[in-house]
């Protein structure tokens, strides 16, 4: 390799380094004390020991954002009261918790019904959605009972 190649993959390396520092100053918060600074090797750590596609499900994870005007709307519609921004914020967060834990069932449920050895699973299906949606319901039990006449039947989500 050329000595061009090498220092572009060493500028590279550096910019990969500078960025998992910037995210784990984001995840653990800028102020330095020593709990922060435990949780910012601890860090460093799991995401040294990450392969290649846990990080990039990492990096999609950290990237996705529900949409915070959406989810204020969807609120204050329901409360029928105004929210404010840091309640919309705390419920996309608590939202995208939630649309993961139901793609992660649902990914499960596709294994169950598609166990064929060797072949890589296809895209989710809406079947596998509503089934995984049915579990979470059944096993958490904290989903409440709602029902609005102008959205339609919710016990269907998908």
């Amino acid at each position: 390799m050329s000595k061009k190649g090498d220092l572009g993959a060493d500028h590279r390396e550096e910019e990969e380094e500078e960025e998992e520092e910037d995210l784990i100053n984001h995840i653990v918060g800028g102020a330095s004390s020593d709990t922060q600074d435990m949780e910012r090797e601890r860090m460093k750590l799991l995401l040294a020991n990450f392969d290649e596609d846990q990080m990039a499900r990492y990096e999609a994870f950290r990237r996705a954002n529900i949409n915070r005007n959406a989810v204020k709307k969807l609120a204050n519609a329901i409360l029928n009261q105004s929210i404010s921004a840091n309640v919309s914020v705390a419920l996309s967060g608590m939202s995208k918790v939630l649309v993961g834990d139901i793609v992660e069932r649902a990914r499960d449920v596709q294994a169950r019904y598609e166990n064929i050895e060797g072949v890589e699973p296809g895209p989710l299906r809406p079947e596998y959605l509503r089934v995984a949606w049915r579990e979470y319901k059944r096993d958490t039990g904290s989903v409440p009972g709602f029902r609005w006449s102008r959205v339609g039947d919710m016990d269907r989500l998908f």
